[in-house]
């Protein structure tokens, strides 16, 4: 059951409305879960490099707002450890930096994923105005 939760709400993180909020919100409470983070966590860090790795900058904004909520809705930090490393190279991979440099909403999933101090206020600036952060 959690796998076709996760398959189909993965699908509609390439929709275009309010269905993919939803689906992130979901991945985020489904993934996060004691009995489901082991088995499943890995599984979605992997899909989500195949997608971003596909270079659409709709589906890259969705896949980072869930990887976000992944990491914000996580009870305990050591449960989304796994997927740390996979958040940090999906926000600093050159698909994102290519689209994070034409699409805002790209540059502001990517600044949510990665660690607060690794991102200056340079690289927040350089979001609103249109500028590749380094």
């Amino acid at each position: 059951m959690v796998t076709t939760l996760r398959t189909l709400a993965q699908s509609y993180l390439a929709a275009a409305g309010k269905e993919r909020d939803a689906a992130a919100l979901l991945l985020a409470r489904l993934l996060t879960r004691p009995d489901v983070v082991q088995p499943h966590l890995g599984e979605f860090a992997a899909w989500a490099e195949t997608a971003i790795a596909q270079r659409q900058v709709l589906l890259t904004a969705s896949v980072l707002s869930a990887v976000a909520a992944v990491l914000k809705h996580a009870p305990q930090r050591t449960d989304v450890l796994p997927m740390a490393d996979a958040a940090l190279r999906l926000a600093s991979g050159d698909p994102v930096l290519a689209l994070a440099a034409s699409n805002s909403m790209v540059c502001k999933m990517r600044i949510k994923v990665r660690p607060a101090d690794s991102v200056s206020t340079r690289q927040v600036a350089g979001c609103q105005r249109g500028v590749p952060a380094p």
